[in-house]
């Protein structure tokens, strides 16, 4: 066996990789019953988590690796607010 590639049953490695890390998170993301997760749809969560809390576009473009506040701002950052104002008013209404 290749000494780079895991065991085939070995659900989670400890070799890092980006591989193995896309492996990972897929597992996990299956057995938590959620459909197939990228480790790059995490940048796209964390640049707008980032963005919700007030952080410097500047800084999460910086965080994220990407040359430029552009990219940033056109493809990882999304809006959260109207989501969560959605969950919160539907928490709220479940709740009275």
């Amino acid at each position: 066996m290749h000494p780079e590639r895991p065991h085939p049953r070995r659900r989670y490695t400890s070799c890092v990789s980006s591989t193995n890390i896309a492996r990972t998170l897929t597992a996990a993301t299956h057995e938590l019953g959620y459909c197939h997760w990228h480790p790059h749809e995490l940048g796209h969560i964390a640049a707008s988590l980032m963005s919700a809390a007030g952080i410097p576009i500047e800084t999460i473009a910086d965080q994220l690796g990407n040359d430029g506040t552009r990219i940033t701002l056109l493809v990882y950052r999304h809006t959260t607010r109207p989501t969560i104002s959605a969950g919160n008013a539907m928490t709220q209404h479940l709740t009275e």
